[in-house]
């Protein structure tokens, strides 16, 4: 803990040694004025250090991108999540953007976005993974995006589906469709952090169900499911067995972040 206490405070350190950059070019521009008037009323932080976000940053300071822990191919092909996948056909890839330890960027975003109510940095997020997966097998061809839904009791005491938020920024700037009501979480499970990774898939299985007519709007298409993390990979094949009665073309489940 000391040397990420270490490394979160060089980060912030570094801040006066760079420029600032746009977070992405998709960024819509917010008139000059109006946004240097709301900075100085109530400076905006980022979520990933604290620090107060200067000119042209929006939502995230450039540090924070820069040190996002970035995922390759070649690690989705050789990650022990793949296991769970090996009996589900239709699965044909999974995948996530940044790599998820306690207390790194990707983490501190996750916790923003989930536990302080901060819906627009996980739009950021969504941006960010359409823009890096780029070209890498994973939004190619794509014909709808299912955010993993929560339970009503779990989006009650939330507010808001975190995942939903991630597939509205992905989507805006793919231009792939997002559905909200196809895929459905028919029950609820206590979280499974707590849980052994061998007790995890048994836990989740049969926790999603397809909605009337889903399954004739899904057959024949691609199918991106995406979550903010996935650990043992457990929730995301519960999700993907309910997707195989309606006989898709391709699933691939895709997350923000692997993390264990």
């Amino acid at each position: 803990m000391q040397g990420a206490a270490k490394a979160h405070l060089a980060h912030r350190q570094r801040r006066g040694t760079r420029r600032p950059l746009p977070q992405h070019p998709d960024a819509m521009p917010e008139p000059r004025l109006l946004r240097t008037v709301a900075d100085l009323l109530m400076p905006r932080t980022c979520p990933g250090c604290g620090a107060v976000l200067a000119y042209g940053e929006r939502d995230v300071c450039c540090l924070c991108l820069a040190d996002l822990p970035l995922l390759t191919p070649g690690l989705w092909a050789t990650d022990r999540r793949w296991g769970l996948f090996r009996e589900l056909p239709h699965v044909r890839s999974i995948g996530a953007l940044v790599r998820y330890h306690p207390g790194n960027v990707a983490s501190r975003l996750v916790h923003s976005l989930k536990y302080h109510g901060r819906w627009q940095v996980g739009v950021v997020m969504g941006c960010l993974m359409s823009r890096l997966l780029g070209g890498k097998g994973l939004l190619e061809g794509a014909d709808v995006v299912l955010p993993v839904p929560i339970t009503w009791r779990r989006r009650w005491q939330r507010g808001f589906n975190q995942s939903e938020f991630i597939a509205r920024g992905l989507c805006q700037t793919t231009g792939i469709a997002m559905r909200t009501d196809l895929l459905l979480r028919t029950r609820h499970t206590e979280s499974q952090t707590h849980f052994p990774y061998a007790e995890r898939a048994g836990r989740v299985e049969g926790s999603f169900s397809l909605a009337p007519g889903a399954a004739l709007q899904l057959r024949g298409r691609t199918v991106v499911v995406l979550d903010d993390v996935m650990t043992s990979g457990s929730t995301m094949r519960a999700a993907a067995m309910a997707l195989a009665a309606a006989e898709c073309a391709a699933v691939r489940c895709v997350a923000w972040s692997w993390a264990g």
